[in-house]
């Protein structure tokens, strides 16, 4: 097994002088695609940091990686925020905490009023992925002047999307503001996930549809996992859907509903909208003969029948995973196939699929890199899991 290793530098925020750091105790991370700030956590003992001084707003990079090479794997690039010092019986430590740099930028409260019908790119209104865009390059002008690892956020991740939108806020940070356009109401293509790349560009895309579980990577117990821990329960019970199904031939919204009964007997009424417009597109791509009517009819019809297939495990218990690798690289908000040995799932297989949500890494001199994976099962995943 190659051997794991870190490097972690530092950069002072008023001299711009990067330091290595190499003798810290023990190193973490934590990042995902819910609206938990992305954290980062270093210990290192008053001998091992020697006359170096962090101070708050100093840049912390991260990097892992394996063999006899330096590490290349950027997983966190940071602003320190927290600097505490502990005295115990083992010696004397300082333990520096810190924020991905994309929370603690996005921070800046930047008014935001933007047309449906005026402005933008083509002066003809503005789209939430355009809207994304002008904000993040207001902020780049904003902190133009500070020192250049904090600027130059890249837009070049941002997935487009065509329906034109209102949106007016003075008051919020612009990671509010994202946070806000990322949901169906302004996407009108379901909710977004959103993320700083290694590369400081911003990630910007629709949740990863994987439904019939064919693009999913596998991970492995016994072979790329080294432990797992499953949990089957009641937990985020949807049962009653409404669905986007997309627009008409004459532009117009097609709307769809499905409910699980016995679970709302059981839980009463638990919501959701999802946005899945390829429905419609989809029928009139493979039917370009098709009347208005068809089209909403069956548009209307596949989405309740898929619909109806996901509330048979979204109004059910479902699956959660806890899963420990020896380091590597995972992406946020994509489906994994996770593999078992000798447990058996509720669909009968000794494989599942599950949405990867947070990824925690964390190096210490006794373990290594290991890395965190937190799993759980969605819509879309369930529908993988019941074909």
């Amino acid at each position: 097994m190659s051997e794991a290793r870190y490097k972690v530098t530092h950069t002072d925020y008023s001299t711009a002088v990067t330091t290595d750091i190499t003798e810290a105790i023990d190193v973490s991370t934590r990042e995902g695609i819910e609206t938990t700030i992305d954290s980062f956590s270093i210990r290192i003992s008053e001998r091992g940091l020697g006359a170096l001084v962090i101070d708050t707003d100093d840049v912390i990079k991260i990097y892992l990686g394996r063999g006899r090479a330096a590490p290349t794997t950027l997983i966190m690039d940071g602003v320190v925020n927290s600097i505490k010092y502990n005295v115990d019986f083992k010696g004397k430590t300082y333990t520096i905490g810190g924020v991905n740099k994309l929370e603690h930028i996005m921070n800046n409260v930047i008014p935001a009023a933007y047309s449906s019908t005026s402005g933008g790119p083509d002066g003809d209104g503005w789209t939430a992925s355009q809207i994304i865009t002008e904000l993040i390059n207001r902020v780049n002008d904003f902190n133009t002047g500070l020192k250049d690892s904090w600027t130059n956020i890249g837009t070049g991740e941002i997935t487009a999307t065509t329906t034109k939108t209102d949106y007016y806020d003075i008051e919020k940070s612009v990671f509010q503001h994202i946070e806000t356009l990322s949901t169906n109401e302004y996407t009108k293509n379901g909710d977004y996930i959103y993320y700083l790349d290694t590369s400081n560009n911003f990630v910007w895309k629709a949740r990863p549809d994987d439904a019939d579980g064919s693009e999913t990577a596998t991970i492995e117990e016994g072979v790329d996992a080294i432990s797992i821990k499953l949990e089957k329960g009641i937990f985020n019970i949807i049962n009653a859907l409404i669905i986007n199904c997309g627009v008409d031939l004459n532009g117009r919204k097609i709307t769809a509903y499905a409910i699980r009964a016995d679970s709302i007997g059981r839980h009463g009424f638990k919501w959701k909208y999802i946005g899945k417009t390829g429905f419609a597109t989809n029928y009139i791509a493979a039917n370009p003969s098709a009347t208005n009517q068809e089209v909403r009819t069956n548009a209307r019809n596949n989405a309740k029948s898929w619909a109806l297939d996901v509330l048979e495990k979204l109004g059910a218990a479902r699956y959660k995973a806890v899963i420990e690798v020896r380091g590597g690289s995972y992406t946020k908000g994509d489906a994994y196939k996770i593999q078992m040995r000798d447990y058996t799932f509720n669909t009968g297989n000794k494989y599942y699929n599950l949405r990867l949500l947070n990824i925690r890494h964390n190096y210490s001199s006794k373990e290594g890199w290991i890395t965190t994976l937190e799993f759980e099962e969605d819509e879309d995943t369930a529908l993988a899991n019941l074909t």
